[in-house]
């Protein structure tokens, strides 16, 4: 599974190469709505079969926070970027905000991804 996942981010990812500009919004669209499908599938299956340590405070839960709300922002602005409605209200500037703070929340989710990771380390390491 894991082997076929890492094909398909290969190929997605280096497919950008031999598109048109129009080619890649749709490509673009079609990478966030799988990360999107993969963030919802790990999610749904932690909540599944729940374990002994909290969910939020594992480092794995917040990289996929990060990920499903980058890439849910990342899908919406890209399904309307090259409509009519998108260049008739000049929205490029409102848009490039968006992008902007998405990125910073995503960033902030990876931060706290580390954080969980370096402190459950410690953990580790005293336990010996």
């Amino acid at each position: 599974c894991a082997m076929f996942l890492g094909l398909t981010f290969i190929v997605l990812r280096y497919e950008l190469i031999f598109l048109n500009s129009a080619e890649i919004d749709v490509h673009i669209s079609a990478r966030s709505l799988l990360y999107i499908m993969l963030s919802l599938l790990l999610l749904s299956n932690w909540l599944s079969t729940p374990g002994n340590l909290s969910i939020t405070q594992t480092p794995a839960f917040w990289m996929n926070a990060g990920m499903l709300f980058f890439f849910t922002v990342n899908i919406l602005f890209w399904s309307i970027y090259s409509t009519e409605f998108f260049t008739q209200y000049k929205l490029s500037k409102v848009f490039s905000y968006v992008l902007y703070f998405s990125n910073l929340i995503f960033y902030s989710l990876i931060f706290i991804a580390l954080n969980y990771e370096v402190k459950i380390n410690r953990n580790e390491q005293t336990r010996r």
